[in-house]
C-alpha cells in the first residue's frame, strides 16, 4: 500500500480498501445509508444524503450545494484532492414532476491520478428515493464537466 493512500476500513473479508474505485463506491455506499442520528458518541459528523435533504427540504439549489459541500469535506478525508457538482432538474429546469433527479459529477486524485465518476440520485417529496452509478459514460463527458469546475 502507497504511503499517501488513505484506506477505507470495511466490515467485510476485504477488510481496508485501498483501489481508488473501491474506495469511491464504498464511501458513496456509506454515504447513503448513513443515518445522522446513528451514534450519539460523534454527534455531527455523520455525512448522510437522507439528513442533507431534510434539512434543506424545498429549497433545491440549497440541497445541491449542502450535498456538494458534504461530499468534498467527506471524500477530501480519503483522496488527495476532490471537485464535485451536482445539478438538479427541479422546476426551475423545466420539471414538472415530484420526482426529481440529482445528477453528481466527482472527480477525485490520488496518487496523481484523477479519476471521475458520476451519480444520479432520485427524490420523490424530499425523500432520497435510490442512487445509480453511470457505467460507461466515457471520460471525456465527466472531463468535459470537471473542466468547467476548475477553469
Amino acid at each position: 500500500m502507497a504511503t499517501n493512500v488513505t484506506p477505507v476500513p470495511s466490515l467485510t473479508v476485504g477488510g481496508w480498501i485501498v483501489t481508488p474505485q473501491q474506495k469511491a463506491d464504498l464511501l458513496m455506499a456509506y454515504f447513503y445509508e448513513s443515518m445522522n442520528n446513528q451514534t450519539y458518541v460523534f454527534q455531527g459528523q455523520i455525512t448522510s444524503i437522507q439528513y442533507l435533504i431534510e434539512q434543506n427540504s424545498g429549497n433545491m439549489p440549497k440541497t445541491c450545494d449542502a450535498i456538494r459541500t458534504a461530499l468534498e469535506q467527506y471524500l477530501g478525508r480519503y483522496y488527495q484532492s476532490v471537485i464535485v457538482q451536482v445539478t438538479s432538474d427541479d422546476v426551475t429546469s423545466g420539471n414538472q414532476s415530484s420526482e426529481i433527479t440529482l445528477t453528481i459529477y466527482i472527480s477525485v486524485t490520488e496518487a496523481g491520478v484523477v479519476y471521475g465518476f458520476t451519480q444520479l440520485i432520485s427524490m420523490a417529496d424530499s425523500k432520497f428515493m435510490k442512487a445509480v452509478t453511470i457505467n460507461n459514460d466515457g471520460s471525456a463527458s465527466n472531463n468535459s464537466i470537471l473542466q468547467q469546475l476548475t477553469t
